[in-house]
């Protein structure tokens, strides 16, 4: 499969006149199509905060995996959307204490997560966004900023942080 996926890395893709595509194969051959489909996937998009490159996987996750391993611990959820309101009222029921942290007061979520989400004990944090990351070798504390002004800065304490910001297209 490796082979495969390397054998087609880097493709030239051309329309004749005849309205056929040529598709020239990276290591040589070529195919021909009267149509191209083009999925180039897409990833998790990240904070780009100082710190998340250094922890990620140690305690900061773009996924929600290791949510299981969260029992006890105080976590955070940074994000506004279904995702992210969906995964702090899971992580609600088996943390020590959750966050969900969201640059704006709405969360873009159905009305009955909402509900859900308010029952479940974890705390809005609206407004905010993670500036910085904090720890060695293992996330220990996240600082916070408010959006809007006045700036106003908040540490708290961190043993995992989800980012559920979306996702960007991949290459």
């Amino acid at each position: 499969r490796n082979q495969l996926q390397e054998a087609y890395l880097r493709i030239t893709v051309s329309r004749g006149a005849d309205g056929i595509f040529l598709v020239r194969l990276r290591k040589g051959g070529s195919l021909r199509s009267r149509s191209v489909l083009w999925c180039a996937g897409a990833g998790f998009r990240r904070l780009g905060v100082p710190g998340e490159s250094r922890l990620l996987g140690k305690g900061v996750w773009n996924t929600c995996d290791e949510a299981p391993s969260c029992a006890g611990l105080e976590v955070a959820v940074a994000g506004s959307g279904e995702a992210a309101v969906q995964q702090a009222e899971a992580l609600a029921r088996k943390a020590a204490r959750v966050y969900l942290i969201s640059r704006t007061e709405k969360l873009k979520a159905h009305k009955l997560l909402l509900e859900r989400f308010s029952r479940s004990g974890a705390v809005h944090l609206p407004g905010f966004r993670v500036s910085r990351l904090l720890g060695k070798g293992r996330l220990e504390a996240a600082e916070l900023i408010s959006a809007s002004p006045p700036r106003a800065v908040k540490k708290i304490k961190l043993d995992a942080l989800f980012t559920l910001i979306g996702k960007e297209p991949a290459g």
